[in-house]
């Protein structure tokens, strides 16, 4: 996909671009948050259960966190700008890791009621 797109060796920013912020690229980052999202909205739930639920207010918080990544602070900031890009994946991360535990505790453990 790179090199059809920008018929050049590899460079960070549009490297991170591509893989993170490209909606259009089904490997980017910001085009699975949305397909979870649209999963996640078609998922049963309880009529009195607060909207939005938790699991889709994580979701928007990851998507809002991928939107301030600016692949081109990694060359103006230097290992500023890297710290910076690492400490919002980083985030991220921990985001999807808390979306992966809400959606299992109140899809697939038939212990609990679910409140949210």
């Amino acid at each position: 996909t790179y090199r059809r797109r920008y018929f050049a060796r590899p460079q960070l920013a549009p490297v991170l671009d591509l893989l993170l912020l490209d909606d259009t690229n089904t490997r980017a980052l910001a085009f699975q948050l949305a397909a979870v999202s649209d999963h996640v909205r078609s998922l049963p739930r309880d009529p009195q259960a607060p909207t939005p639920t938790r699991e889709e207010r994580l979701i928007e918080k990851a998507s809002t966190t991928l939107q301030q990544l600016d692949p081109d602070s990694l060359h103006r900031e230097g290992v500023e700008g890297a710290r910076r890009v690492m400490e919002l994946l980083g985030s991220i991360g921990d985001d999807l890791r808390a979306i992966s535990e809400t959606i299992t505790y109140f899809y697939f453990s038939h212990a609990e009621l679910r409140v949210s």
